[in-house]
Protein backbone atom coordinates (compact mmCIF):
# COMPACT_ATOMS: atom_id res chain seq x y z
CA UNK A 1 0.00 0.00 0.00
CA UNK A 2 3.07 2.39 0.86
CA UNK A 3 4.22 1.54 -2.48
CA UNK A 4 1.26 2.82 -4.28
CA UNK A 5 1.04 5.65 -1.95
CA UNK A 6 4.36 7.01 -3.62
CA UNK A 7 3.07 6.21 -6.73
CA UNK A 8 0.58 8.11 -6.49
CA UNK A 9 2.55 11.02 -5.06
CA UNK A 10 4.98 11.03 -8.35
CA UNK A 11 2.44 11.10 -10.84
CA UNK A 12 0.47 13.28 -9.56
CA UNK A 13 3.46 16.27 -8.78
CA UNK A 14 5.90 14.82 -11.72
CA UNK A 15 4.22 13.10 -14.43
CA UNK A 16 3.84 16.34 -16.37
CA UNK A 17 7.06 16.92 -16.30
CA UNK A 18 7.90 13.78 -18.29
CA UNK A 19 6.81 13.06 -22.60
CA UNK A 20 3.23 11.35 -22.99
CA UNK A 21 4.16 7.99 -24.95
CA UNK A 22 2.35 9.25 -28.15
CA UNK A 23 5.60 11.84 -28.20
CA UNK A 24 7.35 9.71 -30.17
CA UNK A 25 8.01 6.53 -31.58
CA UNK A 26 10.07 4.79 -30.43
CA UNK A 27 9.58 6.24 -27.11
CA UNK A 28 13.28 7.30 -25.26
CA UNK A 29 13.98 4.41 -22.77
CA UNK A 30 14.62 6.30 -19.41
CA UNK A 31 13.96 5.51 -15.14
CA UNK A 32 13.98 8.16 -12.53
CA UNK A 33 15.91 7.27 -9.39
CA UNK A 34 17.51 8.46 -6.54
CA UNK A 35 16.60 10.83 -3.76
CA UNK A 36 13.43 12.51 -5.45
CA UNK A 37 11.12 9.86 -3.67
CA UNK A 38 12.14 9.63 0.28
CA UNK A 39 11.91 13.62 0.11
CA UNK A 40 8.08 13.02 -1.67
CA UNK A 41 7.08 10.92 0.76
CA UNK A 42 8.35 12.54 3.46
CA UNK A 43 7.11 16.14 2.39
CA UNK A 44 10.93 17.15 2.70
CA UNK A 45 12.25 20.12 0.72
CA UNK A 46 12.75 18.98 -3.35
CA UNK A 47 16.10 19.18 -5.08
CA UNK A 48 16.17 17.97 -8.12
CA UNK A 49 14.62 15.02 -10.25
CA UNK A 50 17.52 12.21 -11.63
CA UNK A 51 16.61 11.29 -15.05
CA UNK A 52 18.43 8.55 -16.28
CA UNK A 53 18.44 8.07 -20.39
CA UNK A 54 19.19 4.18 -21.34
CA UNK A 55 22.14 5.23 -23.91
CA UNK A 56 23.37 8.33 -25.72
CA UNK A 57 19.93 7.94 -28.47
CA UNK A 58 17.44 7.80 -25.46
CA UNK A 59 19.49 10.75 -23.78
CA UNK A 60 19.39 13.03 -27.22
CA UNK A 61 16.00 12.43 -27.38
CA UNK A 62 14.76 13.70 -24.02
CA UNK A 63 17.32 16.59 -24.22
CA UNK A 64 15.81 17.45 -27.37
CA UNK A 65 11.78 17.34 -25.73
CA UNK A 66 12.97 19.37 -22.72
CA UNK A 67 15.12 21.52 -24.71
CA UNK A 68 13.19 22.33 -28.32
CA UNK A 69 10.07 21.21 -27.22
CA UNK A 70 9.19 22.42 -23.21
CA UNK A 71 11.55 25.13 -23.57
CA UNK A 72 13.34 23.97 -20.71
CA UNK A 73 16.37 26.34 -19.41
CA UNK A 74 19.65 24.61 -19.88
CA UNK A 75 21.84 25.72 -16.97
CA UNK A 76 24.77 22.86 -18.44
CA UNK A 77 25.20 20.43 -20.90
CA UNK A 78 27.98 17.63 -22.22
CA UNK A 79 27.65 14.32 -23.23
CA UNK A 80 27.01 12.92 -19.91
CA UNK A 81 25.17 15.26 -18.56
CA UNK A 82 22.33 17.99 -18.43
CA UNK A 83 21.38 20.15 -15.72
CA UNK A 84 18.37 22.11 -16.59
CA UNK A 85 15.14 23.32 -14.88
CA UNK A 86 11.24 22.88 -15.83
CA UNK A 87 8.81 24.43 -13.84
CA UNK A 88 11.42 25.91 -11.01
CA UNK A 89 12.09 22.32 -10.33
CA UNK A 90 15.70 20.93 -11.05
CA UNK A 91 16.36 18.07 -13.62
CA UNK A 92 19.38 16.29 -13.87
CA UNK A 93 19.24 14.25 -17.03
CA UNK A 94 22.53 11.87 -17.02
CA UNK A 95 23.53 9.58 -20.00
CA UNK A 96 24.07 5.90 -18.81
CA UNK A 97 25.94 5.08 -21.85
CA UNK A 98 27.76 2.05 -20.36
CA UNK A 99 25.55 0.94 -18.11
CA UNK A 100 22.13 -0.04 -19.41
CA UNK A 101 21.05 -2.01 -16.68
CA UNK A 102 18.28 -0.09 -13.99
CA UNK A 103 19.24 -2.99 -11.13
CA UNK A 104 23.29 -2.11 -11.78
CA UNK A 105 22.96 1.15 -11.25
CA UNK A 106 20.70 1.25 -8.56
CA UNK A 107 22.10 -1.06 -6.03
CA UNK A 108 25.39 0.99 -6.52
CA UNK A 109 23.56 3.92 -4.25
CA UNK A 110 25.06 4.42 -1.03
CA UNK A 111 22.03 4.54 0.98
CA UNK A 112 19.29 1.81 0.71
CA UNK A 113 16.25 3.99 0.31
CA UNK A 114 17.20 5.58 -2.88
CA UNK A 115 17.44 2.23 -4.49
CA UNK A 116 13.84 2.32 -6.13
CA UNK A 117 12.84 3.13 -10.03
CA UNK A 118 10.24 4.46 -11.74
CA UNK A 119 9.41 3.87 -15.16
CA UNK A 120 6.33 4.42 -17.91
CA UNK A 121 3.97 1.78 -17.77
CA UNK A 122 2.81 1.52 -21.84
CA UNK A 123 -0.24 0.42 -20.27
CA UNK A 124 -1.61 3.67 -18.54
CA UNK A 125 1.16 5.76 -19.10
CA UNK A 126 2.03 6.83 -15.87
CA UNK A 127 5.21 5.74 -13.81
CA UNK A 128 5.25 2.57 -11.80
CA UNK A 129 8.04 2.23 -8.90
CA UNK A 130 10.05 -0.85 -8.38
CA UNK A 131 12.04 -1.42 -5.18
CA UNK A 132 15.36 -2.57 -5.45
CA UNK A 133 16.39 -3.44 -1.59
CA UNK A 134 14.12 -5.59 0.68
CA UNK A 135 14.75 -2.39 2.93
CA UNK A 136 14.52 0.73 0.50
CA UNK A 137 10.52 0.86 1.36
CA UNK A 138 10.88 0.54 4.87
CA UNK A 139 13.53 2.98 5.54
CA UNK A 140 11.90 5.66 3.12
CA UNK A 141 8.73 6.01 5.22
CA UNK A 142 10.70 5.93 8.35
CA UNK A 143 13.23 7.87 7.25
CA UNK A 144 16.06 5.38 8.47
CA UNK A 145 19.06 5.81 7.16
CA UNK A 146 20.84 2.56 6.17
CA UNK A 147 24.48 1.70 4.53
CA UNK A 148 24.73 -0.22 1.60
CA UNK A 149 28.45 -0.50 2.03
CA UNK A 150 28.64 1.37 -1.70
CA UNK A 151 30.60 4.70 -1.31
CA UNK A 152 29.58 7.79 -2.75
CA UNK A 153 33.87 9.66 -3.20
CA UNK A 154 32.43 12.31 -5.70
CA UNK A 155 33.03 15.85 -4.90
CA UNK A 156 33.91 17.44 -1.51
CA UNK A 157 30.52 17.86 -0.89
CA UNK A 158 29.02 15.64 -2.65
CA UNK A 159 30.00 12.30 -1.00
CA UNK A 160 28.83 9.64 1.45
CA UNK A 161 30.00 10.84 4.32
CA UNK A 162 29.02 14.53 3.73
CA UNK A 163 25.12 12.81 3.10
CA UNK A 164 24.94 11.04 6.76
CA UNK A 165 25.25 14.49 8.15
CA UNK A 166 22.45 16.38 5.58
CA UNK A 167 20.05 13.70 6.02
CA UNK A 168 20.39 13.86 10.10
CA UNK A 169 19.88 17.51 9.65
CA UNK A 170 16.32 16.59 7.49
CA UNK A 171 15.54 14.60 10.70
CA UNK A 172 16.50 10.70 9.88
CA UNK A 173 18.21 7.78 12.29
CA UNK A 174 21.21 7.00 11.43
CA UNK A 175 21.42 3.10 11.25
CA UNK A 176 22.89 1.59 14.13
CA UNK A 177 26.38 -0.13 12.70
CA UNK A 178 25.86 2.04 9.24
CA UNK A 179 28.93 4.73 10.65
CA UNK A 180 31.04 1.66 11.20
CA UNK A 181 30.33 -0.27 7.86
CA UNK A 182 31.11 3.17 6.32
CA UNK A 183 34.26 3.61 8.19
CA UNK A 184 35.46 0.09 7.13
CA UNK A 185 34.71 0.56 3.87
CA UNK A 186 36.65 3.63 3.83
CA UNK A 187 40.10 2.22 5.44
CA UNK A 188 39.69 -0.77 2.63
CA UNK A 189 39.50 1.72 -0.11
CA UNK A 190 42.56 3.83 0.98
CA UNK A 191 45.03 0.59 1.73
CA UNK A 192 44.11 -0.13 -1.94
CA UNK A 193 45.42 3.45 -2.91
CA UNK A 194 48.17 2.69 -0.76
CA UNK A 195 49.09 -0.94 -1.84
CA UNK A 196 48.67 0.67 -5.76
CA UNK A 197 51.16 3.49 -4.98
CA UNK A 198 53.84 0.46 -3.31
CA UNK A 199 52.85 -1.61 -6.46
CA UNK A 200 52.30 0.68 -9.40
CA UNK A 201 49.90 3.03 -10.57
CA UNK A 202 47.78 4.05 -7.82
CA UNK A 203 44.11 2.44 -7.44
CA UNK A 204 43.13 5.42 -5.47
CA UNK A 205 39.67 6.06 -3.71
CA UNK A 206 37.29 7.22 -6.09
CA UNK A 207 34.32 6.08 -7.97
CA UNK A 208 31.88 4.04 -6.00
CA UNK A 209 28.40 5.69 -7.03
CA UNK A 210 29.11 8.58 -9.01
CA UNK A 211 26.30 8.48 -11.48
CA UNK A 212 27.06 10.85 -13.85
CA UNK A 213 30.02 9.27 -15.53
CA UNK A 214 30.49 6.13 -16.57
Amino acid sequence: MSLQVLENKFNSKFRSFFPKQMWRDPYPEFYVSGGVFVRLYNDLPMKDIDVFAKGTDNYQALLAYYRDYRKAIIISSNVCLTKLELNGTNIDLVNKKNNLQINSNVLNFDFTFLQLAATINPDDDRFTIQTYSDYAMDDLMSMRVRSTGNLLMGTPKNNTLNRFMKYARLGFDIEEGSYEYIAQRVQEKMLEGVGGILEGPTIGIGGGTDNYED
